[in-house]
């Protein structure tokens, strides 16, 4: 009633069949990625908040180590104006200040 060809044809388009399904393996192991994907990326602390969170300290470091140094100048300067000697010499520069002991001599 078939002939051989159709048989061929038959036996062809069957095992095409077969190699487009995808194996039940290869489906979980994606399934599995893409949930550990999800869960690393966007759970409340996911990958990116940590990288986020990262970079807020490294970003407050840096701006604690400059608030340290200015504070460090500013010290610098109050025990500079502490110094009597280095004071009068400040307003005798930067004022034009007369010491009232060199005009009444």
């Amino acid at each position: 009633m078939y002939s051989k060809l159709h048989y061929r044809r038959k036996i062809k388009y069957n095992q095409l069949k077969q190699h487009k399904k995808l194996k039940p393996e290869v489906v979980l192991l994606c399934i599995g990625f893409l949930i550990i994907l999800i869960v690393l990326l966007f759970n409340p602390m996911g990958l990116i908040k940590l990288i986020h969170q990262k970079y807020k300290i490294k970003k407050i470091s840096t701006e604690l180590d400059q608030l340290k140094l200015k504070a460090e100048l500013i010290e610098a300067k109050i025990d500079k104006l502490n110094n009597d000697e280095y004071l009068k010499k400040f307003l005798q520069d930067f004022c034009k200040f007369i010491p009232i002991d060199s005009v009444t001599k």
